[in-house]
């Protein structure tokens, strides 16, 4: 599809139509750190509760470079397979390989939308900052 000249994006839950995923929104990226317990999940929760949409992970790797993923959860279903699709597969998250640190892309309608997730987050110790 790709090579024929479609805008699609792979996921971990098939391709997607780019265009359909275009609304009007803002993003951001933050840094974060936890665990892959139930912080993984309490962290996505957040996000999604306050409004946010989850669009990828990247860490930093020191041989590497960036490493990312394509996420794309907007509701609590899509955490659920996320999650469901990490155990099943005995995977290990990429911030495993930067002892839980990692990046985020998040969008939302408006800034007031992210900065309440950001403080959620930092409430929550799960936000670095500088």
């Amino acid at each position: 599809m790709r090579a024929a000249g479609e805008e699609i994006i792979a996921t971990s839950q098939g391709y997607l139509y780019e265009k359909n995923l275009r609304l009007p929104t803002v993003r951001i990226s933050i840094a974060c750190q936890h665990d892959d317990g139930p912080a993984l999940r309490d962290e996505l929760n957040t996000i999604i509760e306050y409004g946010g949409r989850i669009i990828d992970v990247k860490v930093e790797h020191p041989i590497y470079g960036e490493l990312s993923g394509n996420l794309l959860i907007s509701n609590q279903e899509d955490i659920n397979n996320f999650i469901k699709n990490y155990q099943s597969n005995d995977a290990s998250l990429l911030s495993v390989l930067t002892e839980g640190v990692h990046l985020h892309t998040i969008e939302a309608v408006n800034e007031q939308v992210l900065e309440k997730i950001k403080t959620e987050l930092g409430n929550k110790g799960y936000l670095l900052t500088d």
